[in-house]
Formats: structure tokens, C-alpha cells, sequence
């Protein structure tokens, strides 16, 4: 392994984190939201996905089309978007799929 991988997870900075690169990830998985098996939901430390909505914004989002992907900038609690604010999650994503009609022991 290279000597420049850390040995465990390492919190997101605005210097660390590729941005970009995050919220292609991001766009990729939105675009299955709604079909079987898509995402439902993306669990992400608060103040990240700030600075993905920044970057969303940046693209050409609207504020309007964002209030569907992202809880920023309303609160952490807020009750709309994909992409939630979990705790301690500042340095990794969970990505939540819906369940498949086949697959009953799916919740």
C-alpha cells in the first residue's frame, strides 16, 4: 500500500475531499432514485453535503431541484432529501437501495 494511504478513515476536509469527484458519485446514484433496486437514500455528515451542494449549485442545479437531493441547507433534521445527515459519517458515505419485488427478506 502506499505510504500516503491512511490506515483507517480520515474526516473530509475541504482540502481532502474531491468534491467533484463526490458529487459525480453522487449524480450517478441519483439518477436511480425511483427504479427498482435504486438509491433511497445517501447518509453523509451535515456539513459535506454542503459543500456538495455548493458544488451541485455550481453545475446548474436549481435550489428547487436540490430540496429533493439534499437536507442542506435547511437543518440536519430536515425531512426531505436523498442525502441525510447521519453522525460520524464525515469521513464515508452509506448508500441505502430500495428493495427488489423478489427479494422478501429485504427491509
Amino acid at each position: 500500500m502506499p505510504a500516503e494511504f491512511p490506515n483507517e478513515f480520515v474526516a473530509a476536509t475541504k482540502a481532502s475531499l474531491d468534491v467533484a469527484a463526490t458529487w459525480t458519485l453522487i449524480e450517478a446514484l441519483l439518477a436511480s432514485a425511483g427504479l427498482p433496486g435504486g438509491v433511497e437514500k445517501v447518509f453523509l455528515d451535515y456539513e459535506v453535503q454542503g459543500w456538495l451542494y455548493a458544488e451541485a449549485r455550481k453545475r446548474g442545479w436549481s435550489k428547487t431541484r436540490l430540496a429533493d437531493v439534499f437536507q442542506y441547507p435547511d437543518g440536519q433534521w430536515a425531512k426531505h432529501g436523498i442525502v441525510r445527515h447521519e453522525p460520524k459519517h464525515d469521513d464515508h458515505l452509506h448508500v441505502r437501495f430500495a428493495c427488489l419485488a423478489d427479494e422478501p427478506k429485504c427491509k
